[in-house]
């Protein structure tokens, strides 16, 4: 009889062990001396492996053992190129064997294998132990191919920063293109990775002390050389740094999800996580993560310029406040009842900062009443202030008022005459460092050159990074700079911004309405019950679609738009909507068959309105507009529209009810916002809501109305004046935005639960290397 004995194996496959993430050092070298070892043995005898991969190595108490010598082979015909295998794969016969990341170039030109490509997957497999990632990756198989024949790996010094050079040496010498150029023989390898791991841990050998005595020397070296900058006052770096990129991770319970801050030499980092979490502090060099005591839904932070304390805008309180990082409670700056636009401190004391409704506002940082810097244009929004060095200038982010920040500027503003010029036509959140300024755009980082003496651009911009996390529709980067040139951000999270539109009924059971993912913004259900309108970003661009239910049909109205907001004129023939087109943010109507273009129904212009109720009779359109720093609903008679007369002040989000003769709005008088009906056009008003409510709409026969309480969804039953008690519907995320007729369902958008990302992307030695970038395209 036959047999075949195979060793039994306790352990777990390397493979299995990567998906975990990268291996300790001590571990990379270990086990991958014992690869080299294993694979010397192989090669004496005359055996080419031809498949070494991860999932081909086991992992045991007693070490690594290296598997699998199926397709090992010292010659034979080569075939042609089908099907290599991918992560797991099973190898098959007639094809090119192996795996494609591990495949040396050869392999892939249909050469014969030897020796020299077992070392050159070795290479491969090292690489991924240290790093986590495959030293060549792809979209595809092709772009695969070609980063093995003719790309290169990111040093490992990149992805990790504690990589020996030693090793990145071994490394680099075993994925050379040329197989006269790699080590030529395995069991080399293993002696040099066991020399490394010696020499680390300080062992007695030889080399190890040689390594030593040549380490005080290159010690002694770099002693002098300090101390000759420090009598020659020469710029602390006198060699350009190498550019490097590498990413940090976050705890997994405090994910990076908004603005963050670099202090100014680089050592602290403060982020925002999710909205009620606090601000967060990361110390760049050790790591350590803390929550900052005291910043609960604190936004929009911003370092001192020692570093020593980081301000921030408490929106819960409505205040800038600063908190010291070596301890202590907040202190509150200033009142400010809306959001800040962006923030910078000065050397000089006092925080710079814009806010809805003004220009540019000026305060102590110790405390006191904010002063503007200059005079409000209403046509126009001014955000993202950050100083130049010289303390006299601020560059800042200028927008017409749209959701559209590709369009928007980029300028200075001189404190002294406060006069202030266009520098950069396309931008978005300027920060200056090592005389350039970068900035937002299109989704990524661009440098450009800066003289900041002369105040103006001296050559072209040069890509940095792409697919930066942000806000593009305010213009916000997830990034920023310190003073020596290291540059973090946030890598976009692209799932997070899918969602799809959903019928709910009643309990909060949602059924989706079409299965076209988008990143779908305002939805509202025409009054005959037969389509939806939809607002769907892209990019930035918020443009009008349609979708009608009986031919399940999509449609789009706008094309590179910037709408807000949208509702449907009652006989559902057009639509009403906010868009920043025109420089401002004006109120347009459209007919939905397409016979005629978007028109501007409103000729008095302000800085920010929009539409949000259109009266049965089709004759009047409840506006909400921003007055200075309050939100007011305006009566806007369509036959007469050259000027909106006022209808309740310090008022939001009001609609108008079925029969014409009420009209529900959001008001915060009471100091939190509640809902209230009145009597159209004027009249006694009654307190709805109890305990908070806002974005109110009613059901098609007038005899419910509905409106929002946190997660909540709350019904009322009416009888104009006689109001019901509140009661809870149901509870949960999703976004409501109309009711479909007099049947039990609403509309709605439901997104994609994606978590924050716990990554955090970094690049040093950016401007020292700037024009390397410019020469290669894309600057990655």
């Amino acid at each position: 009889d036959n047999y075949l004995v195979m060793e039994l194996l306790d352990g777990e496959t390397l493979g299995d062990r990567l998906s975990r993430g990268p291996l300790p050092l001590p571990e990379v070298l270990k086990y991958g001396a014992q690869i080299a070892e294993a694979l010397g043995k192989a090669h004496r005898e005359g055996i080419v492996h031809r498949d070494l991969k991860p999932g081909n190595v086991m992992l045991t108490k007693g070490g690594a053992k290296l598997l699998d010598f199926g397709l090992a082979k010292s010659g034979g015909h080569q075939p042609a190129l089908v099907d290599a295998t991918e992560a797991k794969p099973l190898t098959k016969e007639g094809t090119i064997v192996g795996t494609f990341q591990y495949m040396a170039p050869e392999q892939l030109a249909g050469e014969q294998p030897d020796a020299r490509s077992d070392i050159f997957a070795l290479g491969a497999v090292l690489y991924e132990m240290a790093t986590g990632r495959r030293a060549f990756e792809g979209k595809s198989k092709t772009s695969l191919i070609a980063a093995i024949m003719s790309g290169e790996p990111k040093p490992m010094s990149e992805l990790q920063p504690l990589t020996p050079g030693a090793l990145e040496h071994v490394v680099k010498k075993c994925l050379a293109k040329d197989p006269d150029e790699r080590w030529q023989n395995a069991t080399d390898i293993g002696q040099e990775l066991r020399w490394i791991s010696e020499a680390g841990s300080q062992a007695g050998s030889t080399r190890g002390s040689r390594r030593a005595i040549f380490g005080m020397i290159a010690l002694g070296v770099v002693v002098i050389i300090a101390a000759l900058a420090g009598l020659l006052h020469f710029n602390r770096r006198t060699a350009p740094l190498p550019l490097r990129r590498y990413s940090i991770l976050l705890p997994p319970n405090a994910p990076v999800d908004g603005a963050l801050a670099l202090s100014s030499d680089g050592r602290r980092l403060v982020y925002k996580s999710s909205a009620a979490a606090p601000l967060y502090l990361r110390k760049m060099d050790t790591g350590e993560v803390t929550p900052i005591a005291g910043s609960e839904s604190g936004i929009l932070p911003f370092f001192s310029p020692d570093g020593e304390w980081v301000g921030f805008y408490s929106a819960a309180d409505g205040v800038i406040k600063k908190v010291a990082l070596s301890g202590g409670s907040p202190v509150t700056i200033d009142k400010v009842p809306q959001p800040i636009r962006g923030a910078t401190w000065s050397r000089e004391n006092s925080i710079l900062f814009g806010s809805p409704g003004k220009r540019f506002s000026q305060v102590s940082a110790s405390g006191g009443t904010a002063q503007p810097l200059g005079t409000y244009d209403p046509k126009q929004t001014e955000r993202w202030p950050t100083l130049l060095p010289d303390g006299r200038h601020l560059l800042y982010t200028i927008n017409d008022n749209s959701a559209d920040y590709e369009r928007a500027r980029i300028a200075v503003l001189s404190l002294s005459d406060r006069t202030s010029r266009i520098l950069l036509e396309g931008g978005t959140f300027p920060r200056y460092c090592c005389g350039h300024i970068i900035y937002f755009h299109s989704g990524g980082l661009f440098a450009v050159p800066f003289d900041a003496a002369a105040l103006k651009l001296t050559g072209p911009p040069i890509p940095v990074a792409d697919e930066v996390g942000g806000l593009e529709r305010i213009g916000l980067a997830f990034a920023d700079v310190a003073s020596d040139g290291t540059l973090v951000y946030a890598p976009r999270n692209s799932q997070a911004e899918q969602s799809e539109p959903v019928w709910i009924d009643r309990k909060g059971v949602a059924t989706p309405i079409s299965t076209v993912r988008r990143n779908y913004q305002n939805v509202a259900l025409s009054p005959d019950g037969s389509q939806l309108a939809l607002v769907i970003d892209e990019h930035g661009r918020r443009d009008l679609w349609l979708y009608e239910f009986r031919r399940e049909l999509w449609r789009r109205l706008t094309t590179g738009d910037t709408v807000i907001t949208l509702v449907w004129a009652p006989d559902s023939s057009q639509i009403f909507f906010s868009s920043g087109r025109s420089g401002s943010q004006d109120i347009y109507s459209m007919p939905i068959d397409g016979s005629a273009p978007a028109r501007d129904v409103t000729r008095d212009k302000a800085n920010w309105q929009m539409p949000v109720s259109v009266s049965p009779d089709g004759h009047y359109v409840l506006v909400m507009r921003q007055q200075r720093e309050s939100l007011h609903i305006l009566l806007l008679d369509l036959q007469h529209p050259d000027r909106m007369e006022p209808l309740v002040p310090s008022a939001s989000d009001a609609a108008f009810s079925p029969d014409g003769q009420w009209f529900a709005y959001v008001s915060q008088e009471s100091g939190q916002p509640e809902v209230y009906l009145a009597k159209f056009p004027a009249g006694r008003k009654w307190l709805v809501s109890n305990g908070g409510g806002e974005s109110p709409f009613w059901r098609r026969d007038g005899r419910e109305l509905y409106y929002a309480n946190g997660k909540k969804l709350m019904a009322v039953d009416l009888s104009p004046p006689l109001i019901g008690k509140a009661r809870v519907l149901f509870e949960n995320d999703l976004e409501v935005n109309g009711f479909a007729g007099d049947g039990p369902r609403f509309v709605g958008i439901r997104s994609e639960k994606v978590p924050p990302t716990t990554q955090l992307n970094v690049i040093t030695g950016l401007f020292d290397n700037l024009q390397s970038l410019q020469r290669r395209p894309g600057g990655n």
